[in-house]
């Protein structure tokens, strides 16, 4: 019945999550009427902008949070999670010229982004089931 629950708010988390990206996606892409092509340019490279400081900055309430109860490791793995996602939306982002100008393309980093999210994940789920003592799951992991 707790597994249950868990996947209940993990999953009622995901569509907040993609309710909130399809709101955001909707109010800042679609442009002004009678608003600057500068302006409306600007709006739709903060899609992106918006995104990944909001997973750097759940990143950081996890952190806190594994700092003051530090005996559950499951908000270091979920701030690791939050963080390395955020580095894949910067990764894809196509045009990186809101702030700073170009960013030199990286080889890979997508890739090696994706496989720790991918480790991260599936270490965080052996851990929920108790099952990250075993050499096995070690192993596998």
């Amino acid at each position: 019945m707790t597994m249950l629950k868990t996947m209940a708010k993990i999953s009622g988390a995901a569509l907040l999550l993609f309710g909130m990206n399809g709101l955001i996606n909707y109010t800042l892409l679609k442009p002004l009427d009678g608003g600057a092509k500068v302006f409306n340019q600007f709006r739709h490279h903060l899609d992106d902008a918006i995104f990944v400081l909001l997973f750097v900055f759940v990143a950081f309430i996890f952190w806190a949070m594994f700092a003051v109860l530090n005996q559950e490791r499951g908000y270091l793995y979920l701030g690791l999670i939050s963080f390395l996602t955020s580095l894949q939306l910067f990764a894809e982002w196509d045009d990186k010229l809101l702030l700073f100008g170009p960013f030199p393309e990286i080889p890979y980093n997508s890739l090696a982004i994706k496989s720790g999210v991918a480790f991260l994940s599936f270490a965080f789920v052996s851990y929920l089931l108790g099952t990250s003592n075993r050499p096995v799951v070690r192993l596998l992991l």
